[in-house]
């Protein structure tokens, strides 16, 4: 079956993050997080017209709302009649690029380093939480 095309490709991202994707022996590219994290970012935005109403996470991150779409609602809605672009009919591609660039940064070692501050900060904010009554 042929692969869907990607809203944001592997390899579509800013000149440095693209280098160092290339930069990598390919027999070591398959365990590299780097790599992994590109491949997921492009398979989760082939777009489907069954699911999500035909957006992809760029479109979600891209979105610019306007006076039309202040409610998450109104927003939702917006989003849905206009095929998943409102205000963008196809996504600008830097933008797309330094979405692609973030994404692979998560990957890198501070990137890590930065998600699991995260994790640990929120499981710490959630655990002190007592159950409603």
């Amino acid at each position: 079956m042929p692969n869907k095309k990607s809203v944001a490709p592997k390899g579509k991202t800013l000149p440095n993050s693209a280098r160092r994707l290339d930069d990598l022996d390919e027999h070591l590219r398959a365990k590299d997080a780097e790599h992994i994290i590109t491949q997921l970012w492009e398979d989760e935005n082939v777009r489907s017209g069954n699911m999500n109403f035909g957006l992809v996470p760029v479109d979600v991150i891209l979105h610019e709302c306007s006076e039309k779409c202040k409610s998450e609602k109104e927003r939702l809605l917006a989003l849905v009649k206009s095929g998943g672009h409102v205000y963008n009919p196809e996504p600008n591609e830097r933008d797309v690029q330094v979405v692609a660039a973030t994404i692979q940064w998560l990957a890198t070692n501070v990137g890590r380093c930065f998600l699991h501050k995260f994790l640990r900060e929120f499981e710490e904010a959630n655990s002190n939480k007592t159950s409603p009554k």
